[in-house]
């Protein structure tokens, strides 16, 4: 022992005169030693995670609070839909779960619009009736300003664009503004033309970070949010991820719908692609009963346009358009009995309890499939440090610019909120 704190003691001296070159190279080794083992730890857990959940679950029969919900979360009711419901308000129903889960899912607006249409608000005890009526006013209100603000910016766009989810859905499939809770525009443009667009709007807007530093503008499908007066502006390239599916956009460029001068939407076929890919790219992170009601309406709709045989074929070319479009519509088979060809269901456990179980993963595991598609370790290590250490731009985004609160406290918030959603996931 004595002669090894002698031999310690003499190196411990040679090593603090060694050059500041070996150091960095040292520390540099041991930082890419310690993420990529927490890397190979974290992926074998996600992989024995992933078993599990694969084996399939005994069907849960819905409980009478997820049947109301389902149900009158449709704009269209039939005669057996209407008495199920007054049956299932006759019964010891728990209003206050049913009102909690309404507003997780954000279909509170569209519950109350389809039993007002149906006359059967009567049927809701009035506190529950009045929260909806104030969940669907102040959604046609924020509809509202979104829309006169996306006027006023449409000035500026030269070319043709895409309008995407929720803009284009308020025109082409909801009767009424107030129905759809929208939190943002997204506008699909060109990939030569997305740089220039950003950069011309910048001037009327805000952002969150510079175009060049931010590590998701060069691996995602847009660029950094526009932000002004409550109105976020994404400007994406393409449909997906990356560079994902991105074979889809000659034919989805040539097949747009003219909603007004040089703003399109989605053919009927891909506007069920994005809803689809969107849902399982969202998948155990942020759904919600709404996107899935989206999807159902959008088939009722449109059942006569939707052409079933091609996008058929577009899965038969491609596994991971396949994967998501039958865990989407067989999620929306399943809850809201929407029709859908067999080719698109598959056997497993699609209740309510497994869609909200989703909601509850920890942000590591949510964030474990981006870190994945980054190509170089460099993104690898600056996403890793944003997502714990996220920059002040972001926080104050996030949070909103605060004069009174330092950005310190801020940070805590942030912080507070990941270990929460951690603690939830357990």
């Amino acid at each position: 022992g004595g002669l090894y704190r002698e031999y310690f003691k003499a190196n411990l001296k040679k090593n603090v005169f060694k050059s500041w070159h070996y150091e960095k190279k040292y520390l540099f080794k041991c930082i890419v030693f310690l993420i990529s083992f927490m890397s190979v730890c974290y992926l074998l857990m996600d992989t024995w995670r992933s078993i599990n959940i694969s084996i399939p679950k005994p069907y849960n029969k819905m409980s009478p609070s997820n049947q109301f919900l389902t149900i009158a979360s449709q704009i269209t009711l039939n005669s057996d839909q209407i008495q199920l419901l007054y049956t299932l308000a006759n019964q010891d129903m728990d209003w206050d779960l049913v009102l909690k889960k309404s507003n997780t899912h954000a279909v509170s607006q569209l519950i109350y619009f389809s039993l007002k249409k149906h006359n059967l608000l009567s049927i809701v005890p009035k506190e529950v009736e009045s929260k909806w009526q104030q969940a669907y006013w102040k959604t046609a209100m924020h509809n509202q300003s979104l829309q006169m603000q996306w006027r006023q910016v449409q000035k500026h766009i030269p070319f043709d664009c895409i309008l995407l989810k929720g803009m284009a859905l308020s025109k082409l499939l909801y009767p009424s503004i107030g129905i759809r809770s929208m939190g943002d525009i997204d506008l699909l443009v060109p990939k030569e033309k997305v740089a220039g667009l950003w950069k011309k709007l910048l001037p009327e807007f805000e952002s969150t970070t510079s175009e060049k530093s931010e590590v998701y503008s060069r691996n995602s499908s847009h660029l950094p949010p526009l932000i002004k007066r409550g109105l976020t502006l994404e400007l994406h390239w393409n449909i997906s991820r990356g560079n994902q599916f991105s074979y889809l956009l000659p034919a989805l460029w040539r097949e747009a719908l003219v909603l007004e001068n040089n703003i399109y939407a989605l053919s009927y076929d891909f506007m069920l692609l994005h809803l689809c890919i969107h849902f399982a790219k969202h998948y155990q992170k942020q759904v919600g009963l709404r996107m899935l009601c989206d999807i159902n309406e959008w088939v009722l709709k449109y059942k006569k346009q939707i052409q079933w045989n091609q996008i058929q074929a577009y899965c038969e070319n491609d596994k991971d358009l396949k994967s998501a479009l039958q865990l989407t519509l067989s999620f929306t088979h399943s809850l809201l009995q929407t029709p859908i060809p067999s080719y698109f269901i598959k056997e497993g456990d699609f209740s309510m309890e497994q869609l909200e179980q989703g909601a509850g993963l920890s942000p590591l595991q949510s964030n474990w499939q981006n870190i994945k598609q980054l190509d170089s370790m460099a993104d690898k290590v600056e996403y890793i440090y944003r997502f714990f250490y996220p920059d002040k731009k972001h926080i104050l985004w996030r949070y909103g610019a605060d004069k009174n609160k330092p950005i310190w406290r801020l940070r805590f918030q942030y912080w507070k909120e990941m270990l929460g959603r951690l603690h939830n996931a357990k």
